[in-house]
């Protein structure tokens, strides 16, 4: 039973139903069905609005146009007038002042990067307007490959051959291979300068570059350098190989080589024929060897495994060797001035020893002489060897050597020079200046050379 006021609405509903209303199969009343139709789509009125759009926008785009032109020139009217009133003109823009997409973009004309696009453009542009271009380049690096050939006459390929027992008694081969350059020959000998150490090895075989094969003895080995002297006897290869092999045409000392072009052969890579081109980008004096100064000679190669070989110039002079000590940590290829080696060479072909003092030096630098009138020149002390007779003489670190007995020394390199004319053995008087209590002290000792 219904108590709400839902009975009267419901009363008063069925109230308004027609009497005659009947009732569908499903027993509905048939009244409440219905039937929803789609509106359907007027497509002619669709297209005639967007026609009237279409026109309508096209009107005003024209509009707009003609009242943008006429303001454009009633403004330059005044502009052109008011300084035609002051005298002035009215430049006109030329395709010169257009700025281009190109222009937009921002360059850096001292960048390396611009100048290498303008090198690669340079280099196109030649080949493209000169057919013969790839033609002269490629016979312009076989005539130097053949070149540089030519000048290998005095290159020698070198094998060291170790012998050792393993653990059931059998004898095992361990090979080396380096190159060197041939440094003297006479009728009886060949002298050969390389950068290994050959004091441990049962046999070294040389393959001349001119041709012939034999065996060499090792002649002298300098520990501080790596260098060796090995040599051949002339009666050990026919008469037309002798002949063949070419001697090393040292260039001379004291010669600068930097921005010269270069070719490393020999091993450079670290395999036997290997060949580059460069060049030499600078020249350092070296101090880090006891009682050695040397300079070495950059490149702009990139040094392969255990290196070794020449540098020659295109004028086939020796500049330097190429040894795996000298690379100073870096990747590029190194080499030291051949010249600076005949003191060296001397002492090893002589089979003498040289003598023996034990530091590792430098010049005076200049804001010490500048700091301290009381100091000139000399030579600054970097490193006093372990059980050397400097350190046994009482030299020490940061001293400054200034003279070789009777001789001033203004130089490490004078130094250098005045040890190597001494004999082992010698007694030296050196005095040296030693800083302590804030001044400068002026010392003197006696040391005996080994």
């Amino acid at each position: 039973m219904n108590t709400s006021g839902d009975y009267g609405k419901e009363k008063k509903n069925t109230e308004n139903i027609p009497e005659n209303a009947g009732t569908g199969e499903s027993g509905s009343p048939d009244f409440i069905r219905e039937n929803l139709k789609n509106r359907p789509v007027n497509r002619r009125k669709i297209a005639r609005r967007l026609a009237m759009t279409a026109v309508r926008a096209v009107v005003f785009g024209a509009v707009a146009c003609v009242v943008f032109m006429g303001i454009e020139r009633i403004v330059n009217r005044r502009i052109t007038s008011e300084q035609a009133a002051q005298g002035g003109t009215v430049p006109e823009n030329s395709a010169q002042d257009e700025m281009l997409p190109e222009d937009m973009i921002a360059t850096d004309k001292d960048s390396e990067l611009f100048r290498q696009r303008e090198i690669d453009q340079s280099i196109r542009s030649y080949f493209s307007d000169n057919s013969s271009g790839i033609t002269e380049y490629n016979g312009m690096y076989s005539a130097l490959r053949s070149y540089v050939r030519e000048q290998s006459n005095c290159l020698v390929d070198i094998e060291s051959i170790s012998v050792s027992d393993n653990w059931i008694a059998e004898e095992i081969e361990n090979e080396d291979r380096t190159s060197g350059v041939v440094i003297s020959k006479n009728t009886s000998e060949i002298d050969i300068l390389t950068c290994f150490d050959f004091s441990d090895v049962d046999r070294v075989y040389c393959e001349f570059r001119s041709g012939g094969a034999a065996d060499a003895k090792l002649v002298g080995y300098d520990e501080r350098t790596g260098i060796s002297v090995i040599r051949v006897a002339a009666a050990d290869l026919s008469k037309k190989e002798y002949e063949a092999v070419g001697e090393a045409k040292i260039a001379p000392s004291g010669s600068s080589f930097e921005g010269k072009p270069i070719a490393a052969i020999g091993s450079p890579s670290g395999a036997a024929g290997s060949m580059y081109y460069g060049m030499i980008v600078g020249m350092q004096s070296i101090n880090n060897m006891i009682d050695r100064q040397y300079t070495i000679i950059d490149t702009d190669i990139i040094a392969g495994e255990n290196p070794s070989g020449i540098l020659i110039d295109l004028s086939g002079n020796v500049l330097g060797i190429i040894g795996a000590k000298f690379k100073d940590n870096t990747s590029a290829l190194c080499a030291v001035q051949l010249s600076e080696l005949s003191y060296l060479i001397e002492t090893l072909t002589s089979e003498r020893k040289s003598a023996y003092f034990g530091i590792r030096g430098t010049d005076v630098p200049s804001g010490m002489t500048e700091d301290s009138s009381d100091i000139s020149s000399g030579v600054y002390v970097i490193q006093s060897a372990a059980d050397s007779p400097a350190l046994r003489a009482g030299i020490q670190n940061g001293d400054i050597i200034t003279n070789w007995g009777l001789d001033s020394i203004m130089k490490y390199s004078q130094f250098v020079k005045n040890l190597q004319e001494a004999q082992p053995g010698d007694q030296i008087n050196i005095t040296y200046m030693r800083y302590y209590d804030n001044t400068w002290h002026k010392l003197h000792t006696t040391c005996i050379l080994e």
